[in-house]
């Protein structure tokens, strides 16, 4: 069986990438440059949001290397290597580019997969196989789009922190939904880190 995944360059996407690398027989990727888990260091010209961002991506940061160890896709991918893998870098920006669809010309996919890409354009969408499944950190419809981990407990519903399975399409996470996981018990300890987790460790 012959997967396409997209994917992008942070410890939870590894993480995915390796549990697909056990499930299916031949894979190619599509791998996009994310930007740092840390903040920039331009917002230190802001001093009070500077030192509230760096606390709160520290702490992402070291809770992702904890679940997930500190090895980048890259090394995983490296060590993955095989003739049964193709693969595709690229960044953000330029996912939707023509080198991307000159990749998947001519290839044929039982099913795709994605997690956390910008917006699809049309062209790309089209060259996708028929059956692409993306994975949205965050439960639609009450979380989509960015920070879904962060506002549900922002906004008192840290039972609303979760994963959507959905179909893609043009709209951002707004494709038919498959299936979703969210957090089975919550503590009241727990802070945003924690939940975020708690489902997707399981």
């Amino acid at each position: 069986m012959k997967l396409l995944l997209i994917v992008g360059t942070h410890p939870r996407h590894r993480f995915i990438t390796e549990q697909v690398f056990e499930i299916f027989d031949e894979v190619d990727v599509i791998i996009y440059q994310r930007e740092n888990l840390l903040p920039s260091s331009e917002l230190k010209t802001y001093k009070d949001a500077y030192l509230t961002l760096n606390k709160h991506f520290e702490k992402r940061f070291l809770v992702e290397e904890l679940n997930y160890g500190n090895q980048t896709i890259v090394e995983l991918i490296g060590r993955l290597q095989t003739t049964r893998l193709n693969i595709h870098k690229t960044d953000i920006d330029n996912l939707n580019s023509d080198n991307t669809l000159k990749f998947l010309y001519g290839k044929k996919y039982d099913l795709g997969m994605s997690m956390g890409p910008t917006i699809i354009t049309k062209p790309l969408l089209e060259a996708l196989p028929k059956n692409h499944i993306n994975i949205h950190l965050g439960l639609s419809p009450w979380y989509r789009g960015s920070g879904t981990m962060f506002w549900p407990t922002f906004n008192w519903e840290p039972w609303k922190t979760g994963s959507t399975f959905h179909r893609i399409n043009e709209h951002p996470n707004a494709g038919s939904i498959l299936h979703q996981v969210c957090v089975e018990e919550l503590d009241e300890n727990d802070g945003v880190h924690d939940t975020a987790y708690e489902f997707s460790s399981d």
